[in-house]
């Protein structure tokens, strides 16, 4: 026999569980791998340390600027649709880093990276307030 019923479903703990996968990759990615990446960007491109770390240090200060607009933007977007792109912008320069040649593509490649990883943290704290009931 099947029962069913009009009692309408609970999503929330499946948003946790999927917020919870996005902040770890976000945060592993973003945080806990910029050793790695200068360090092969030192031995493999040749570039000094200080740049390379020059492009950590412009990878917060975007991702903190961006922030604000993001901020304005979550007011008028789907939540959704911010965090996509995020992870877009996120994915693609994670997936371009390989390609680096020059300080320029490095600079920009951060640059791109700290807007989607911006996109990416500023979201996940709407989409936990919009849980609140």
């Amino acid at each position: 026999m099947v029962i069913i019923s009009n009692e309408p479903k609970d999503y929330g703990w499946k948003i946790v569980a999927a917020l919870f996968v996005i902040l770890a990759f976000s945060s592993g990615l973003s945080f806990y791998s910029h050793t790695v990446f200068i360090a092969a960007f030192v031995a493999e491109r040749g570039f000094d340390l200080a740049t390379a770390s020059g492009a950590v240090s412009l990878f917060f200060l975007v991702s903190g600027i961006s922030g604000l607009y993001i901020a304005t933007l979550l007011e008028r977007y789907d939540v959704r649709f911010i965090m996509g792109t995020g992870i877009v912008l996120a994915a693609t320069s994670l997936a371009l880093l390989g390609q680096v040649d020059s300080i320029i593509s490095l600079y920009a490649l951060y640059v791109m990276f700290g807007m989607g990883f911006s996109c990416l943290l500023y979201t996940s704290d709407a989409a936990d307030d919009s849980l609140r009931v």
